[in-house]
């Protein structure tokens, strides 16, 4: 009974916190209290199995986390490369108001030709808000690809 309380009390505390971690103990928590309720298993026993569920499903989770990470930051960036945007205004230095999806779009001029007010130019990153471009094609190397 104690080992289901204690996960009731982890899963309580996981709202304020945040983590996942507490979510995998609390688990392994409820999974040891419903052993011991069903099948009478002693104190030794119940810590065995509290250990190896503890350290697999914070191992699995560990690894869906990062796994989950990597794709983000694959898929994010690449969507835009190279499309196309319309330059409309030269707001400052070189930033440029620019025409892209439907919308206006602040963007850095990232190489050191001018362009002029209707020309196109090609996006070669993001940050944010600001679209950076260029008035050629962007391939990436290898460094900026990382």
């Amino acid at each position: 009974m104690y080992w289901l309380i204690a996960a009731v009390i982890l899963v309580v505390l996981e709202m304020f916190v945040g983590t996942f971690y507490l979510l995998v103990i609390a688990t392994a928590l409820a999974t040891v209290g419903l052993t011991e309720w069903l099948f009478g298993t002693g104190m030794e026993f119940n810590l065995a199995l509290l250990g190896v569920l503890c350290f697999g499903g914070i191992f699995m989770a560990r690894r869906y986390q990062k796994r989950r990470s990597r794709a983000n930051v694959q898929v994010n960036q690449p969507l835009d490369l190279n499309q196309v945007v319309k330059v409309e205004q030269h707001l400052h230095d070189n930033v440029y108001q620019v025409h892209y999806r439907g919308a206006v779009w602040q963007a850095q001029l990232q190489d050191s030709d001018d362009i002029a007010i209707g020309q196109t130019a090609y996006i070669s990153g993001r940050q944010g808000n600001v679209l950076h471009i260029r008035s050629t094609l962007f391939i990436p190397t290898s460094e900026e690809s990382a």
